[in-house]
């Protein structure tokens, strides 16, 4: 099993995280988490694997949100991207949620148009704005060093090959990859992280 500790990734040039969209996964229930693990124990476990998760809006939204049994729940060197809420909630709550994580809040994926007051740094997830703080998708030109993947069913040569494409139009080094497939098994999160430490990114 890998584990994405401090040092595994303090070991890659970039210090590049690898990391799913949520950690609620019914499907990862019996194959990933054991069948008997509460609901709000999931983080942890999730943690104990991998050093950063982006955050789906809904989680923010939802009544039991608890940031504080969330930074309970994580290692020190443990980071969290968040996706920032269009409806349903006002941004000023959003700012107090992301000031209640502090320095375990690494960056927010907003739509360029908001206007937030954050320290975080904020990378735009639309065609709007520069380039350079725009997220990274396979088929697109953000060079903000976050990038949003869908796998569905490309294999490890063309995952290769998307990276390498980042690596020459970026103008930043790769930071974070959060694999987005409503169906993600954690076999497919596991290879994709085994392929960026060989790549020695």
């Amino acid at each position: 099993m890998i584990h994405d500790s401090v040092e595994n990734t303090e070991l890659t040039p970039s210090g590049l995280r690898v990391g799913a969209y949520g950690w609620q996964h019914p499907h990862w229930m019996g194959s990933f988490y054991p069948e008997d693990l509460p609901t709000d124990w999931q983080l942890g476990y999730y943690a104990n694997e991998f050093s950063t998760v982006l955050v789906p809006a809904q989680y923010l939204e939802a009544e039991d949100c608890d940031i504080e049994q969330w930074l309970d729940d994580v290692h020190e060197a443990f980071r969290f991207y968040l996706q920032v809420p269009t409806a349903g909630m006002s941004l000023r709550m959003f700012e107090q949620q992301c000031a209640q994580l502090g320095d375990y809040l690494a960056g927010v994926v907003a739509q360029s148009c908001l206007q937030l007051n954050l320290k975080a740094p904020i990378y735009h997830d639309d065609d709007a704005g520069d380039d350079r703080h725009r997220v990274w998708h396979p088929d697109g030109c953000g060079q903000s060093g976050v990038a949003l993947m869908t796998l569905n069913d490309a294999d490890l040569k063309a995952q290769r090959f998307w990276l390498e494409a980042f690596n020459q139009i970026s103008a930043e080094p790769l930071q974070a990859v959060f694999l987005c497939d409503e169906s993600l098994t954690l076999t497919q999160l596991r290879d994709f992280k085994t392929l960026v430490e060989l790549m020695a990114l």
